[in-house]
């Protein structure tokens, strides 16, 4: 684990191997590529050409309103110039992190599918299918269980859609209840817990039960911190490009309230 950020609480997992000692303590483990294909992928990213510009995605989390951030996704798509579109790193927290994966599981000139890949995500959204009641006492039973519902669904669901390492560098973060730091996880997580990663960005504290899958971690969701994941939106970029002037952030709010830019720009996202 590398602290990345002036913020003590502020941690980066980069290059975490799932341990032997840990198999079959989840059912959840992404199982769609190999370790060879996240390799081979991870040797892409190393041996990039710096760029002149590095363009970067951030989407924030706001539960059902991550449909509202495929609306605009494609809206960007349909009035931004191509290669404006064409994002080197995508980030988000929470329900930001599960739309922020699922796009990052395409190559650039694949856009449209990947919008398209979302609009599925979302229009055959059924409530099982993110969590469901207990077998026994329904919420009752999270006076003694971990939480009041069981979000296995949303395990299974993500795992399953990440069917092949990520093309695009993508970060998200979860806050771990044990110590209250907030980890950032990215591309170069071992393949087989990606999925678990991306689930516990979204797993809503009592609601969900933590995510407890990757280390000694017990992993909540990344808006218990901050909703909006800006840090990795421009670190990420800093591989890409050698000076910050050439990074360009697009920021998809999702919020009711208007965006009060003097008051962010006094918030620790701009220092």
């Amino acid at each position: 684990m590398n602290s990345v950020s002036s913020l003590s609480i502020f941690q980066r997992i980069k290059d975490y191997v799932y341990p032997s000692s840990m198999n079959g303590q989840s059912a959840h483990m992404n199982k769609n590529f190999s370790r060879e294909d996240w390799m081979e992928q991870m040797e892409k990213f190393k041996n990039e050409v710096p760029k002149d510009k590095c363009r970067s995605l951030s989407l924030r989390g706001g539960g059902t309103k991550g449909a509202y951030e495929v609306g605009v996704i494609q809206s960007l798509f349909d009035h931004l110039p191509l290669e404006e579109f064409q994002y080197d790193v995508i980030t988000g927290v929470s329900i930001g992190a599960v739309n922020a994966a699922t796009l990052a599981m395409f190559d650039k000139g694949e856009e449209q599918e990947a919008i398209d890949t979302l609009k599925e995500y979302w229009f055959d959204f059924e409530t099982d299918e993110i969590f469901v009641e207990w077998s026994t006492w329904g919420p009752i039973a999270g006076f003694w269980k971990p939480s009041f519902f069981d979000d296995t669904p949303t395990h299974n669901r993500i795992n399953s859609r990440l069917k092949n390492p990520f093309r695009k560098r993508v970060a998200y973060q979860s806050v771990n209840i044990n110590d209250g730091k907030v980890y950032s996880f990215d591309e170069t997580l071992d393949p087989k817990l990606q999925g678990e990663s991306v689930a516990a960005s979204a797993s809503i504290p009592v609601a969900f039960y933590p995510t407890a899958t990757i280390g000694d971690l017990q992993l909540v969701d990344g808006g218990t911190f901050t909703d909006l994941n800006l840090q990795d939106a421009i670190d990420k970029c800093r591989e890409v490009v050698k000076e910050d002037k050439d990074i360009i952030v697009d920021v998809v709010m999702c919020q009711s309230d208007p965006v009060k830019i003097d008051e962010m720009k006094n918030s620790w996202l701009f220092q």
